[in-house]
């Protein structure tokens, strides 16, 4: 068959229903379980095991009276490697017309048959079939193999039964690949599902990524030589169990043979002298000892005497005599003691002791006049007839196949000898040896088929394959960072590691450069599914509708350090950046922009929350506590670092930085909105970034430079305050109610007091940061939350007690109503509070009191306290 593959007509069907059937039973064959998780496979593989051993199984263990059961079940597996061959062929296999090809290497056909059919495996599987018809009896006599496992044939059958069903074997490489597969289905989809949980991808990028999984498990690099070498050693395996046994010089003991054939002679001759001494000999030598007794105790021996020797079952003759007859009848032929004939051959026959077939097989070894006929209708009657030995009890508990009959006669005297001889022993011993031989192949097919590949595993299907899971993982989650585990005793470098290396390199570059606005432009341009030859596709796609708190924040007196720190700008914006970003993540934060002194930070509503739908009321959702609260915290936390991280703490001890004959401090502002925004690529294919266009963005740089005026480092928006849970509304205090420019309603800002001119506590281990963000819960209600015991969040606003956060709200409330009076006496009061404790005053209350006096302390005319005031910045 043509493996190639091209551009030809695929089959298609007019019932659309077939292509579904299709599937449900490509389903049923890989995955599909009854309740005790046992799934077609499964159950496969366990009939597999049985037509391997069962008919051992059957011979060693077993009585002649269960044979029946054994053949049904035979017969039911027969059936069941039927139904698993055609449903294969029909569900694993896709045929294209106008695309030519050969079966066989040989056969030439109008069609490409891709797939399962007439490939390695299906004439494996086809062949498993054809070997299980000599195993079942009314096949086997329907195409007359019956014969062959009796008389001389009896060996070289055994041979041939025996390469038969290693056949069988092979198919547990395929089983075994295919549960591995199944192995690694699962272990993806549990990879799949938890990046749906966390909202990565949503549910429809779940079920076609683990479609992709089921159509795409391996590389086609590693899935072709894997296959080819699985192949190679089957049939190097298979060759071997043929011609092997082919080149072995069977053992048969033509003793017995031999042994009747003198009888006869002697019978023939008259000599009835030396017949009763050859008949005594051949019973001695011959005698049947029970195989269920092992080792029994010559009786002849004192039970003092340790060198007597013991009788020993299995030394005795693999063949042993259970019925010897001699015609004519001769009372001096026999012992006295033996027991008059019971069973002539007719009653042999039909009683099914002895299958007649077998007789006449043995019987023309000495039987060769036209009498013949006369002696296959051996008379019934007793009279004329010398037994000299009959176990008839033991003859019907005996197989056909278990059983040696020798047939000798002569037409001139009228003389024949008919001797019954027991190989069940024989036969255990072979079924014993077979078993033994099936798991030894199965073991040395296993480990050939390992042995064989795992080298080209290890030094190029492995490095393929991790390359592709690389860029697969950045395609899914470009946000993930990739670790390249490597053994430390590895000191080879191969260029299949460095290549690897530099993909991880580069997929972080990716990742770091695109952040997590630029994850749908990493997604589509690193699909291993796209075609090679398509272009980047950069600035084509779409944008995405998305909602996040977006913060902005930016570093005071900028340019004032630009001036003088000159080319060691980079070093303080790198130190700043790593304060910012590295408090931002761990509060579950992500950087997307770094425009020299400000950053643009967004918290992610998970895509799965919001379905991409606009005009939702996220104050609604119940992600958006968690979010607004890390947020928050997070940007506290930053404040807190700027002022004790070493680095940034060295810029103040800095001469040269000195502003207004004063220490030069680092200080930045903070502004954090809530709304949606669209997110995508902006520019060309010469330069692109990812990033956030949306009103809210514009409106998180607003309040970000707002919190100068009112002298904070941090100010919130009205929604976004709405979307803190209650504990965090708790720590913050409403300062104003503002007109922005480009939002048509006014708003009310907040902020979280942070004092910065402090000895703040010593940071916390970023480690033990990052628990308390994963463990943190908005809705937790206990007197030992984060507010109440971080330390950082308490000594930032240990200074606004909530005597002042009381006298502060009546001042803002006045002021709203248009009570500036009243307002100025609320405010003064707080700012010189906290004048006298040495905090310098309150830099909201400042702020509206420069307002208020400006206008003499009274409203202009149509003040409304709906609206408020304009923000007379950005």
């Amino acid at each position: 068959m043509d493996s190639q593959r091209g551009r030809g007509k695929e089959v298609t069907f007019s019932c659309s229903s077939n292509a579904e059937a299709k599937k449900t039973t490509n389903f049923f064959l890989d995955r599909a379980s009854i309740p005790i998780n046992l799934n077609f496979q499964d159950t496969m593989i366990w009939v597999t095991m049985f037509v391997l051993f069962g008919d051992d199984v059957r011979i060693l263990s077993y009585p002649k009276a269960d044979d029946e059961g054994f053949m049904y079940l035979m017969i039911i597996s027969l059936v069941l490697f039927v139904l698993e061959l055609l449903l294969y062929s029909w569900a694993k296999t896709t045929i294209i017309f106008e695309k030519p090809s050969t079966i066989l290497g040989t056969i030439p056909v109008p069609f490409t048959v891709q797939g399962y059919l007439f490939d390695f495996y299906f004439w494996l599987d086809l062949m498993a079939v054809i070997s299980m018809f000599p195993d079942i009896p009314p096949i086997a006599n329907a195409i007359g193999l019956t014969s062959l496992g009796t008389g001389t044939n009896a060996a070289a059958y055994g041979k041939l039964g025996r390469i038969a069903r290693m056949v069988r074997l092979v198919r547990l490489v395929k089983l075994y690949k295919v549960s591995s597969g199944r192995a690694q289905r699962k272990q993806r989809e549990a990879e799949l599902l938890e990046l749906t949980k966390k909202g990565v991808i949503t549910l429809e990028e779940y079920t076609e990524k683990l479609q992709q999984t089921d159509t795409n498990k391996q590389s086609k690099v590693g899935a072709e030589l894997s296959d080819q070498l699985t192949r190679r050693v089957i049939a190097i395996v298979l060759i071997m169990l043929c011609v092997v046994p082919l080149l072995t010089v069977l053992e048969v003991q033509m003793g017995p043979e031999v042994a009747t054939s003198y009888i006869q002679k002697l019978n023939k001759n008259g000599d009835t002298r030396n017949l009763r001494t050859a008949i005594s000999s051949t019973m001695e030598q011959y005698s049947y000892y029970s195989p269920s007794t092992w080792v029994t105790k010559n009786k002849d021996c004192p039970d003092d005497d340790k060198n007597c020797d013991e009788e020993d079952s299995m030394k005795a003759n693999f063949k042993s005599l259970v019925y010897l007859g001699v015609y004519p009848y001769n009372e001096y032929i026999c012992n006295e003691e033996t027991t008059p004939f019971e069973l002539p051959y007719n009653s042999l026959v039909d009683d099914g002791i002895v299958d007649k077939d077998y007789v006449a097989e043995a019987s023309k070894i000495g039987v060769k006049s036209e009498r013949e006929k006369d002696y296959y209708a051996w008379p019934a009657a007793t009279d004329g007839y010398s037994v000299c030995d009959n176990n008839a009890e033991l003859i019907r508990k005996l197989r056909p196949g278990e059983m040696d009959v020798f047939l000798f006669g002569d037409d001139s005297s009228g003389s024949s000898t008919l001797a019954i001889f027991s190989v069940k022993t024989q036969r255990q011993e072979d079924a014993l040896y077979n078993v033994l031989t099936t798991v030894f192949v199965a073991i040395m097919l296993l480990l050939g088929a390992h042995t064989f590949s795992s080298d080209a595993d290890k030094l190029v299907l492995e490095p393929i394959q991790s390359m592709m899971d690389l860029v697969e993982k950045v395609a899914e989650d470009p946000s993930r960072e990739i670790v390249l585990d490597y053994s430390e005793d590895d000191n080879v470098n191969y260029e299949t590691q460095l290549i690897e290396s530099a993909i991880q390199k580069i997929t972080s570059l990716l990742r770091v450069g695109f952040g997590v606005a630029g994850s749908e432009i990493i997604k589509e341009n690193l699909n291993s599914s796209n075609d090679s030859d398509q272009p980047l596709d950069l600035v084509d796609s779409p944008g995405k509708l998305i909602y996040a708190a977006f913060g902005f924040c930016d570093i005071h007196e900028f340019d004032h350090l630009t001036d003088k720190l000159e080319v060691q700008i980079m070093d303080f914006v790198n130190d700043v950046a790593t304060v910012v970003h590295e408090q931002v993540h761990t509060w579950a934060g992500q950087c997307n922009k770094n425009l020299g002194n400000s950053f643009l930070m967004t918290w992610r509503v998970p895509y799965a929350a919001t379905g991409g739908q606009s005009n939702i009321d996220v104050t609604r959702l119940s992600a958006m506590r968690t979010i607004a609260d890390k947020a928050m915290i997070g940007y506290v936390k930053v404040v807190a670092d700027l002022n004790r991280d070493e680095k940034v703490m060295g810029y103040r001890k800095r001469q040269d930085l000195n502003l207004d004959g004063k220490p030069f401090k680092v200080h930045m502002g903070f502004g954090l909105h809530i709304g949606w925004g669209i997110e995508g690529p902006v520019g060309s294919l010469q330069k692109v970034d990812a990033t956030y266009l949306s009103p809210h963005v514009n409106m998180a740089a607003r309040l970000e430079t707002a919190s100068r005026q009112y002298g904070v480092p941090l100010l919130m928006s009205e929604i976004f305050f709405r979307c803190l849970s209650t504990k965090a509304k708790e720590q913050c205090r409403k300062l104003d109610r503002v007109s922005v420019k480009g939002s048509v309603q006014s708003i009310d800002i907040y902020t979280f007091d942070a004092y910065q001119d402090q000895q703040l506590p010593v940071r916390r281990a970023t480690k033990d940061e990052e628990v308390k963000s994963n463990e943190y819960d908005p809705d937790y209600e206990g007197e030992d939350d984060i507010f109440n015991t971080d330390q950082d969040l308490i000594a930032l606003k240990r200074h606004f007690t909530p005597e002042l956060l009381e006298l502060h709200t009546k001042g803002v409330g006045s002021y709203l109503r248009g009570n500036w009076q009243e307002a100025n006496k609320y405010l003064q009061a707080v700012d010189d509070k906290l004048r006298e404790t040495g905090y310098g005053g309150d830099g909201p209350s400042q702020t509206l009191i420069r307002y208020m006096g400006k206008r003499n302390f009274t409203p202009d005319e149509g003040w409304d306290e709906k609206k408020g005031r304009a923000l007379t910045s950005k």
